[in-house]
């Protein structure tokens, strides 16, 4: 992870990390191990860099955002994948994507979907971010371009003017 995941500072930044690190592992283990389990450890067991001790960051997340999300995701999974695969160009597909990409474009695009509270350009940018902890330009670019068509379709109405 690089240094710019300090900049993911406020509670719904860091429940959106946390929901791609809970999600990734829940995959990681075939989804044999309890969602609930890891979520509880990842949220009481967690470093955000290297350079600092394990602690809790209960008080630093909402717990309802990140439920939200982790329930999003596990109950609509089939039909987030499905709107992510009309946006994938050859020879890209779901099962190209690696496991870390696909959790943030995953959570991207549900929250395009199902939060209109938050602006998609909000989204965008959060996830865009959360990739740039990650990875490199190519896969952030990819990350952006994947959420941008998602969201030109969902939330038309804010790409009026664009």
């Amino acid at each position: 992870m690089t240094s710019s995941i300090k900049k993911i500072i406020n509670k719904k930044s860091l429940s959106r990390l946390m929901a791609v690190q809970i999600y990734y592992q829940y995959e990681f283990f075939d989804k044999k191990i309890d969602l609930d389990q890891i979520s509880k450890d990842v949220v009481e067991n967690y470093l955000l860099s290297q350079d600092e001790d394990i602690s809790s960051y209960e008080k630093n997340i909402s717990a309802e955002f990140l439920s939200n999300l982790i329930q999003g995701l596990e109950n609509n999974s089939i039909k987030i994948d499905k709107n992510i695969e009309e946006f994938l160009n050859s020879p890209w597909s779901i099962e190209t994507i690696d496991e870390i990409t696909l959790q943030i474009v995953r959570f991207g695009c549900l929250e395009l979907e199902s939060s209109t509270d938050t602006p998609a350009k909000v989204v965008i940018d959060e996830y865009v971010d959360i990739a740039a902890s990650f990875f490199d330009d190519k896969k952030v670019t990819f990350v952006n371009a994947i959420l941008d068509k998602i969201a030109k379709q969902h939330r038309k109405n804010e790409f009026k003017n664009a």
